[in-house]
């Protein structure tokens, strides 16, 4: 029997995606990392892109939009957090509207730190 990576894919709407992969590829912010079952434990920063999972470790199953986050890997699990992730199989045009919506408040937040306004 092939072994299988148990994983989940968080934001705080609850969970997105959670099942067995072959392998996951995420998006890291050094570039694409590949999680396999007994991977090194290690928690990495992901940058906004593509969580693809694999079921077996040549074929696609399923790809999920991520707005950024954090990886926790251990050996035998990998959990992904981010503010916003949606299966792109299921992408509408609310999610969008609300991934916009979500970096202009950021833009926007990052904006007032860099320039304040004393009263």
């Amino acid at each position: 029997m092939a072994e299988v990576l148990p994983f989940r894919i968080l934001c705080p709407d609850g969970v997105v995606a959670e099942g067995d992969a072959g392998l996951v590829v995420i998006p890291g912010v050094d570039g694409d990392l590949g999680v396999l079952l007994r991977h090194s434990a290690m928690i990495v920063q992901i940058r906004r892109g593509t969580v693809a999972v694999f079921s077996d470790r040549q074929k696609v199953s399923a790809r999920y939009y991520i707005d950024g986050g954090t990886a926790h890997i251990t050996p035998d699990t990998l959990m992904i957090l981010s503010d916003m992730a949606c299966d792109l199989e299921n992408l509408d045009e609310a999610i969008i509207s609300q991934g916009l919506a979500h970096q202009e408040r950021a833009e926007a937040q990052l904006h007032a730190l860099k320039n304040p306004v004393y009263a």
